[in-house]
């Protein structure tokens, strides 16, 4: 999909460059019309006419040129968000691959209990983290912890 996308985008940029140089043709040849003054008056009014159909396709390959910067901006962020999914799903199979080597079937759970819940970003308070990884509640609070001090 991408691969067509870049290909549509390369096409369109060539289109571009090919109505800027017919264009900058046109204009070429009716400013030599009109230096020449092939055709009498009539020449100096064809010279203008293609001057200004010269003008008009220059014009068009300058759109062509924005719409071609337009979809490769857009497949520079697909590509962008593309690695960072892939980014992403290597890093779970490093994390999954990591708790499968615990000899611990409880602890393994854990693990993956605590990894799934990170991942689908369920939960990023530590007070309602923490109990997954420790199967047990946390009951120690910050104020219970400085009690404890000597």
């Amino acid at each position: 999909m991408y691969e067509q996308a870049l290909r549509h985008s390369e096409a369109t940029f060539r289109a571009g460059m090919l109505l800027a140089v017919l264009g900058a043709s046109v204009i070429a040849v009716s400013v030599l019309v009109g230096l020449t003054g092939v055709g009498g008056t009539g020449g100096a009014y064809g010279a203008l006419a293609s001057g200004a159909t010269g003008g008009a396709i220059t014009s068009m390959s300058a759109a062509f040129a924005v719409h071609a910067n337009r979809y490769r901006r857009h497949l520079a962020e697909q590509a962008a968000a593309v690695h960072e999914e892939v980014k992403a799903d290597r890093a779970v199979e490093r994390v999954l691959e990591l708790v499968d080597t615990l000899e611990s079937p409880e602890e393994r759970d854990r693990l993956r209990r605590a990894a799934a819940v990170r991942i689908l970003g369920l939960h990023t308070d530590p007070d309602a983290f923490m109990p997954l990884i420790l199967d047990r509640p946390v009951r120690d609070t910050p104020d219970e912890l400085e009690d404890r001090k000597p």
